[in-house]
């Protein structure tokens, strides 16, 4: 089974927590060396040594959806352990 990392609209009480429906809830969980930018309407992860972002970790057994609804902006890393949607660029800010 995989980790998810969620950090902005896919926690738990925001606008896209839908998406997360049918996952299992880790709990509260930390990453480092990444922090969150303010993109609008929504956050990005972007690498940043020695911050870190608090969020929620999820247990994913198929990544399709979840790949399929963050593609525009987003793309999957592996970081700390667990994968999590960080900006593909940093030129869109």
């Amino acid at each position: 089974m995989n980790r998810l990392f969620v950090y902005g609209t896919l926690k738990r009480g925001d606008r896209n927590d839908f998406m997360m429906r049918g996952y299992k809830y880790l709990g509260p969980h930390t990453i480092s060396d990444y922090v969150m930018v303010d993109l609008g309407p929504y956050p990005a992860a972007v690498p940043s040594e020695g911050r870190c972002i608090v969020g929620e970790l999820y247990e994913v057994d198929d990544f399709r959806e979840l790949d399929a609804f963050e593609t525009s902006l987003y793309q999957r890393v592996q970081t700390c352990g667990v994968w999590v949607y960080t900006l593909k660029t940093l030129e869109v800010w």
